[in-house]
């Protein structure tokens, strides 16, 4: 064995292209410690996340970890199998990890949600679909210049990073073009804020379906307008429906104090006026997707506080209303990472789209960061032109106040689910809905976990509710066209009973092949919600995708 590694040892001496790539290697590492060391809000969180780690360590040690040792005894003689001593110590590192991964899993403590979520990152280092020490024989088979090409890239993704980031470059930027490419559909701006624009998308039929769609303001809308072979928003038009859509702003420095109520009032309940106005309709079909799809039910719930009318029916696409179960989103909303992130917004005047891509990317990081870290920095591979990652990249900016409003009001208080939540003076109580609710959720969610998307049902009174529950992730299940004949969902028919307890609803659900969106398509329409209008007239501001989308 001693003289297998010497033997490597001297061959990475005399290869070029392997000096190289560790040189440039060392290069990017310098580079990166040198610009993360400019980030002031990283070192708080990372400071702050390794406290409470030990401390809720303190009571994870005193459980017993049983290794299967039986079982891994058993497996040692098939190394004597092994063609060749690298082998031989792959084989063993497999066998060592695979052995202690499942009770690895089961001894974590559920409650113990940094512990779980560093032990995890932790893990995922010594996992072999990870570790470089696997992709030896791939590297070394063409003299090593996969590993030169991948240490140049590296190197480029390093140096075109921000101050106080390191981005991993997913996606060639040059490769989608707004308005040609992606959120192609044609469409024009029908009204304009400071907080949104409003697109209302061309419909050919004379008669069609107002339907009002909000997204996210933590990232662009045209995630539902990709190339038309995936776009929503054509498929909508397709089936006769007059999408609008909102357009958030991309906020700067002078609009750090717009906040949540900002949001509700002056945007989405805007928004929502200038709808009603162009089509002459009193009450609108509304969809909200994630966040946007959580300030669609604030919006419903203050309305029926007024006893206004506005909403005809809600569709809420992996939306949170009860936020005691977030996921591993819940390691960044302890009070003294709040904190420091809201030090570093005061002084920025927004939570920056860097900050957010680097957090989200830390929460999936098998697809954010591994995936890159093999492919693109091991084996040289050039990042793929897929439109959601052009999409996921194109970062957005949260004003301080709207950001400081949702991690301490909703994250951390749960004032939404407990009915104790105001804005504008109106209490903000979600059992004043009593319209028709189509509720989505996915399997593979790291942002809305579906049992607790499903435990929003329990909190809106309408009679008429259907939940839905995808196979595949956040964004993959939302994009779902029934050509592409992907993913399947669970349904159950019937109501809850009244125990909203998601196990006991998936233990009665059917599973169904095909998209939700033909689903939703036949629930509007068993609904009576599918009642159509003239084509609409009005002034133009401009031609999707309008301004705000564009704006870096």
């Amino acid at each position: 064995m001693q003289n297998f590694f010497l033997e490597n040892h001297k061959a990475l001496e005399r290869n070029n292209n392997l000096m190289k790539a560790f040189y440039q290697y060392q290069q990017a590492l310098i580079i990166i410690l040198t610009k993360l060391s400019q980030n002031k809000l990283l070192p708080t969180i990372q400071t702050q996340s390794l406290i409470r780690f030990f401390l809720e360590n303190n009571q994870l040690m005193h459980k017993p970890f049983n290794f299967p040792w039986d079982s891994f005894m058993t497996q040692l003689p098939l190394l004597s199998q092994s063609k060749d001593p690298l082998t031989a110590l792959q084989d063993f590192w497999k066998m060592s990890f695979y052995s202690y991964e499942k009770t690895f899993q089961s001894w974590l403590d559920p409650k113990l949600t940094t512990s779980n979520f560093l032990w995890q990152e932790i893990n995922k280092i010594f996992n072999p679909k990870n570790a470089p020490f696997f992709f030896q024989e791939e590297i070394m088979t063409d003299k090593g210049e996969k590993l030169l090409k991948g240490s140049q890239l590296f190197l480029e993704d390093a140096i075109n990073s921000p101050d106080g980031h390191f981005l991993i470059k997913t996606v060639n930027r040059d490769a989608f073009r707004l308005g040609i490419d992606l959120a192609a559909t044609p469409g024009k701006i029908v009204f304009r804020n400071d907080l949104l624009e409003l697109i209302a998308y061309d419909q050919p039929q004379e008669k069609a379906t107002p339907l009002f769609i909000t997204m996210a303001w933590i990232n662009k809308f045209y995630v539902l307008d990709l190339e038309p072979s995936y776009s929503f928003v054509k498929w909508l038009t397709d089936q006769g429906y007059q999408v609008f859509m909102v357009s958030w702003v991309n906020p700067n420095a002078n609009q750090k104090n717009l906040s949540l109520e900002d949001y509700m009032t002056k945007g989405l309940l805007e928004a929502l006026d200038a709808v009603k106005k162009i089509t002459g309709e009193e009450e609108i079909n509304c969809l909200g997707y994630c966040m946007g799809g959580t300030l669609l039910a604030m919006l419903a719930a203050y309305l029926a506080s007024g006893k206004q009318k506005g909403i005809k029916s809600l569709t809420l696409l992996t939306t949170l209303t009860d936020f005691v179960k977030v996921g591993p989103v819940e390691v960044f909303i302890q009070e003294e990472t709040i904190e420091a992130i809201e030090k570093d917004m005061a002084e920025k005047g927004y939570l920056s789209g860097e900050d957010l891509f680097t957090t989200f990317s830390a929460i999936k990081s098998s697809d954010m960061i591994w995936y890159y870290f093999i492919n693109r920095y091991l084996l040289g591979k050039e990042s793929k032109p897929l439109e959601v990652l052009y999409w996921n990249s194109d970062n957005t900016r949260i004003p301080y106040q709207l950001h400081s409003d949702c991690l301490r009001n909703l994250y951390q208080k749960n004032l939404l689910s407990q009915g104790k939540l105001f804005l504008d003076k109106r209490l903000i109580d979600l059992k004043g809905i009593t319209i028709p609710l189509y509720f989505f959720a996915t399997e593979d969610d790291h942002i809305a976990p579906w049992d607790s998307v499903y435990k929003g049902l329990s909190l809106i009174s309408s009679k008429k509710k259907r939940f839905i529950l995808s196979q595949s992730g956040h964004v993959a299940a939302v994009i779902n066209h029934p050509d592409k004949k992907k993913y399947g969902y669970w349904y159950s028919e019937g109501d809850d009973s009244g125990q909203f307890i998601p196990e006991k609803w998936l233990e009665k659900a059917k599973f169904k092949s095909g998209s939700w969106w033909e689903d939703w398509q036949d629930w509007m329409k068993n609904s009576n919600l599918n009642n159509k209008i003239d084509k609409i007239t009005c002034e133009s501001l401009g031609r999707a995708p309008g301004n705000y989308v564009r704006v870096k």
